[in-house]
């Protein structure tokens, strides 16, 4: 049996940054969504445990064993307690890299979801929600996908009405700078914290009416000047070529739902 499995990219229709946490994260709330863009996981039956990669390597510095779509298959068959269970993985990317679209935590909760059916786990939701969680703070709210809250440090998540399908054009710098979420955070102040009433406000309008690309408006308690990338010219014609554009604020992210815009 050979499962194929779509690993969605998001945007940040809200952030909020609530304050630092004990643990060292920051307690956000945020409302994401899936969008079209995506990679595809295609898991096949192995003797053992392998990852494949077709398109561009993210970095050069990649190394399959670090890649988190196979620490998710690792952590997978540790809960199962089988160690002989092999799976050959293979991405097919499509989703930028270090653009803040949620591409590697897709990757990760596609072959949590993917695995758990061809090594007939049967783990339930909560379970791989759990497992997602330890990954990284994307991967639960990527096992559903749609459009959701999420809290904590972005791993409680909470569905919310959908979003109808509307075209949608984001523009992705063609320089890179790895790690610019975390570089972000840690240019946040006291001030720019909230007690997380902008995506409060989100929600009920989503709840109060039938959602529409307008309910929604993208909206963060991040200062666009902590954001590393905003300086650089390429950021800076991305957005105009996103015009009239909204800023994904999980990472600066140019992007565009005008009606005008036709899908391609």
């Amino acid at each position: 049996m050979k499962l194929r499995l779509i690993a969605a990219a998001k945007i940040n229709w809200t952030l909020e940054a609530l304050g630092r946490r004990d643990d060292g994260y920051h307690e956000i709330r945020t409302i994401i969504q899936t969008v079209a863009l995506h990679d595809t996981v295609v898991l096949s039956p192995a003797e053992t445990l392998e990852l494949r990669l077709a398109g561009a390597v993210p970095s050069e510095s990649w190394l399959a064993k670090d890649d988190l779509a196979y620490r998710a298959a690792e952590a997978l068959r540790e809960q199962a307690g089988d160690p002989s269970l092999g799976a050959l993985v293979e991405l097919e990317k499509a989703v930028p890299a270090a653009a803040g679209l949620g591409g590697g935590s897709s990757d990760a909760a596609a072959v949590l979801r993917g695995l758990n059916r061809l090594w007939r786990l049967d783990f339930g939701a909560t379970h791989l929600a759990r497992i997602a969680a330890s990954l990284g703070s994307d991967v639960p709210f990527f096992l559903a996908g749609g459009t959701a809250m999420a809290g904590g440090r972005g791993d409680e998540v909470a569905a919310l009405p959908d979003v109808p399908s509307t075209p949608l054009l984001i523009a992705v710098p063609r320089d890179r700078l790895p790690q610019k979420t975390a570089l972000m955070y840690r240019r946040l102040r006291a001030e720019h914290y909230t007690s997380g009433e902008r995506a409060d406000r989100q929600v009920e309008k989503l709840n109060r009416a039938p959602p529409s690309p307008t309910t929604t408006s993208s909206t963060s308690s991040m200062p666009f000047s902590s954001s590393p990338c905003r300086s650089r010219p390429s950021w800076r014609r991305s957005a105009r070529r996103a015009a009239p554009a909204r800023i994904s604020p999980a990472a600066a992210q140019p992007f565009s739902s005008s009606r005008r815009l036709a899908k391609t």
